[in-house]
């Protein structure tokens, strides 16, 4: 009787083991995806296949993943107990569970912001000023490109302070809003500053919702100093799935690391005067909640 009760322990014990993710075990991970469920050519898509890359540089064995939507990000999440981390921005939380998907940091998978972005306005090339208030400077309405993502009220309050209407056209992804000003559909564009709006030939991107200048663009405030969203800026988190406290911490302070030792990322930050998460290390989990509310 005792032999069996031990056998059967044993058995039990052995079926509970092979039940528990593999990736549970252990302090690190190598095995790892990276998902997004941004359009193709989005900031979003683009920023997961260069986070893809730079893992698999760093010795890590990353798989790039695109669900196409948040509702997919949903299943697969649900569906793998693989190491799966995305990355995603304060900006995007709230129109993401208005279609009932649940992207909000949590102390089950937030471990810190990895580094934060400041908006910015731009023209087309040619139609560049010589100063940045020039751009507004006798003009009543002004067609402006935007990311459906934000709130109207943006662009309606700062109307009100530069004595400007802007007529918002807003454009369901960050590549469709470069491509209408590009097309001549708008006549200025305000969006979030990457490297794509920083290096592109085509624009001239002319303030910011920074402290301090950033190339040749001036802060917004400077602007619009009663402006209350003139310093707005998102904040972009690692979400992660299928990994256990010390994994998730392995792989953050190898993430922060990678801010400053790896060259295409720290390239990625500095060229459109993004804050890195190495200087970031005060804000928490209930400022990325409350900040999401600053958007739409």
């Amino acid at each position: 009787m005792k032999t069996m009760l031990k056998t059967t322990l044993a058995v039990a014990s052995a079926l509970y083991i092979s039940a528990v993710p593999a990736s549970q075990f252990g302090t690190t991970v190598s095995d790892i995806n990276v998902v997004t469920y941004s359009k193709e050519g989005g900031n979003g898509w683009q920023w997961a296949n260069m986070f893809k890359d730079i893992l698999n540089e760093e010795g890590y064995n990353a798989e790039f993943v695109s669900t196409g939507n948040c509702h997919n990000l949903t299943k697969f999440m649900n569906g793998t107990s693989k190491p799966t981390v995305f990355f995603h921005g304060d900006i995007s939380i709230n129109s993401a569970e208005a279609l009932g998907c649940s992207v909000e940091p949590s102390n089950e998978n937030f471990e810190g912001v990895l580094f934060s972005r400041v908006n910015t306005m731009c023209v087309r090339k040619e139609d560049a000023k010589p100063t940045a208030m020039d751009h507004f400077a006798g003009r009543d309405e002004i067609t402006i490109a935007l990311h459906s993502d934000l709130d109207p009220i943006l662009m309606e309050t700062l109307g009100e302070e530069l004595g400007v209407s802007f007529k918002q056209v807003q454009y369901g992804g960050s590549s469709k809003v470069m491509r209408g000003l590009l097309a001549g559909d708008t006549e200025m564009l305000y969006t979030g500053l990457t490297k794509r709006e920083a290096t592109n030939e085509g624009l001239h991107c002319f303030t910011t919702t920074s402290d301090s200048n950033i190339g040749d663009q001036v802060p917004l405030k400077t602007l619009a100093p009663n402006y209350e969203f003139s310093g707005l800026k998102s904040y972009w988190y690692v979400y992660m799935h299928g990994m256990n406290a010390e994994q998730r911490k392995s792989l953050w302070a190898d993430l922060i690391n990678m801010t400053e030792s790896n060259e295409t990322l720290r390239s990625f930050i500095s060229t459109s005067g993004m804050v890195p998460g190495t200087e970031l290390t005060d804000v928490t989990r209930e400022d990325l909640i409350e900040n999401r509310f600053k958007w739409k």
